[in-house]
């Protein structure tokens, strides 16, 4: 995330069973207490959004890491439209360079 809020990256996770990869973007806000939310979709390769989460979250060590949890999904069916789906879906993320705004994220579907 950079100092704007701004979310980019890659990602691995498991759903349903199957590992899958995506390149996910989205917004962030940070409430004055380290708390926050975040806005990510996520996209396959060629560029169709696949999913969209709100995660909420809470920055630790001095905002050198991160968790979140997101209890629902909306999943971009083949046709075009969404749908919610149950989830629960937690990240722990660390700061991989000191000075940098840049964190690697590690999703994990529960």
């Amino acid at each position: 995330m950079d100092r704007d809020g701004n979310y980019l990256g890659e990602r691995t996770a498991t759903v349903g069973g199957k590992i899958v990869t995506a390149t996910f973007k989205g917004t962030a806000t940070v409430n004055s207490d380290c708390t926050g939310k975040v806005t990510i979709s996520f996209y396959d390769q060629s560029g169709n959004v696949t999913s969209t989460a709100t995660k909420f979250l809470v920055f630790v060590d001095n905002s050198r890491g991160a968790r979140a949890i997101a209890t629902s999904v909306e999943q971009v069916l083949p046709n075009g439209t969404s749908v919610s789906v149950p989830a629960v879906l937690t990240t722990d993320a660390k700061k991989q360079f000191a000075g940098h705004e840049h964190m690697r994220a590690k999703d994990r579907s529960k």
